[in-house]
């Protein structure tokens, strides 16, 4: 089998299936695309890939989200006329597809789409898009394996709870500013609507942000259609919908993070978390950047996740119905996880026995709590999981199915 990895070096995921396709015998040819380049391709970009389509000749062509495609379409023309179809694994929400010109795109019969969440599978049936499958997320089992660490290692990873992940002040501060910047008429009026949209996204996460924003426009004391002319003339919809997702996101960390610092907390990181927990519960980068202080395509995250007595997983709210590559990652490296509850972890784990899951912040304290002083449950629970993980939830299994679809 021969694929085209149209791949995006931005991409959590991406290195990890890449290595996964190596490691299973597939023909893979790595094709580098730069995924903000979406409203224009260049003639040197499409030669290079024309030219790249005729020496390897694909079987088909696969990429992560919408990465090698472009709102002009270019990109799925060239495809068309070679006869190739592509398999586009949606690892975030992939709400943009249901609009303008990207329906009439994946409408074409070129695109597969594989989605993490099946609630955006039903999304595509009731928009006529029909070849679309529900496909979890999955971890590298190559990568996420137990490690042999010496004691050092272990004293210098090793904390009773620990959380990998950013708080993304700085990207929200990057997206206000960018909205400044385009000169909306009124900005307060623009913060009301994204304030309002939060509180609404935080109380009802099963509705899509763009849905929420819809109503409180609609219901707003203002001029309906003058307020989407604006939004929509200056491009604004996508910087509004960033910052609802990043600002929900914040919310939600700061309600379960912060009082974890009792337990032993480490938080890895960016910078910004020390105004919000006390300093030596924080591993930040030491320059001033907005990057975690471990990369996730690397051995150290593996070390942090087995040393760790409890791991913590926050699952962002786009994710309705399914869970994030961390619940697949800790435990196939054989560290213990707490995660929010999520409708399929009963489809992927026996709870109780291979993961532990709570409903809140009361409920993750005395979790917490309990399985500091039950280090021998906690134990089984993690080898339990990491048996499930190595049987079931490799990206071997992932892409076994996504290429069953393609053929």
């Amino acid at each position: 089998m021969r694929v085209l990895f149209l791949f995006n070096e931005y991409g959590l995921v991406d290195k990890d299936i890449l290595d996964t396709m190596i490691n299973m015998g597939i023909m893979v040819h790595q094709f580098n695309v730069n995924p903000f380049n979406k409203n224009r391709v260049t003639s040197e970009e499409l030669e290079r890939l024309t030219e790249t389509i005729m020496n390897f000749q694909p079987d088909f062509l696969f990429s992560t989200n919408d990465v090698g495609l472009d709102v002009n379409g270019t990109l799925l023309n060239v495809y068309k006329k070679m006869g190739l179809t592509i398999a586009c694994w949606f690892v975030d929400e992939p709400s943009f597809l249901f609009v303008e010109p990207w329906l009439t795109m994946v409408r074409s019969g070129i695109i597969k789409l594989f989605m993490i969440d099946r609630y955006y599978v039903k999304s595509c049936l009731e928009v006529g898009i029909s070849q679309a499958w529900h496909l979890p997320l999955g971890t590298n089992l190559q990568r996420f394996k137990q490690l042999d660490m010496n004691e050092s290692e272990r004293l210098k990873y090793q904390s009773n709870v620990t959380f990998v992940g950013r708080l993304g002040v700085d990207k929200m501060r990057s997206l206000w500013n960018r909205i400044v910047n385009k000169g909306p008429k009124d900005m307060s009026l623009i913060t009301q609507i994204i304030d309002e949209t939060c509180c609404r996204y935080l109380s009802d996460p099963n509705t899509p942000i763009l849905s929420h924003i819809e109503k409180v426009i609609n219901y707003g004391n203002f001029d309906k259609q003058a307020l989407l002319q604006e939004i929509n003339t200056k491009n604004m919809v996508a910087d509004i919908y960033h910052m609802i997702d990043f600002a929900t996101s914040f919310k939600v960390r700061m309600d379960l993070i912060p009082p974890l610092a009792t337990f032993g907390l480490r938080v890895y990181g960016e910078r910004t978390w020390g105004q919000y927990i006390p300093d030596d519960c924080l591993v930040s980068p030491k320059d001033n950047s907005s990057e975690l202080a471990v990369p996730y395509n690397g051995k150290e995250i593996v070390k942090i996740y087995q040393a760790s007595h409890i791991n913590i997983n926050i699952t962002k709210l786009m994710l309705k119905t399914t869970v994030n590559q961390r619940v697949f990652d800790v435990p196939a490296c054989g560290g213990f996880l707490l995660t929010d509850y999520r409708e399929d972890l009963e489809k992927f784990f026996q709870l109780g026995k291979e993961m532990v899951c709570y409903r809140g912040l009361e409920d993750l304290e005395k979790k917490v709590s309990y399985f500091l002083e039950n280090s021998e449950e906690r134990e089984a629970i993690s080898l339990a999981g990491q048996r499930r993980v190595r049987t079931d939830h490799g990206y071997e299994h992932r892409l076994e199915f996504i290429f069953e679809k393609m053929h």
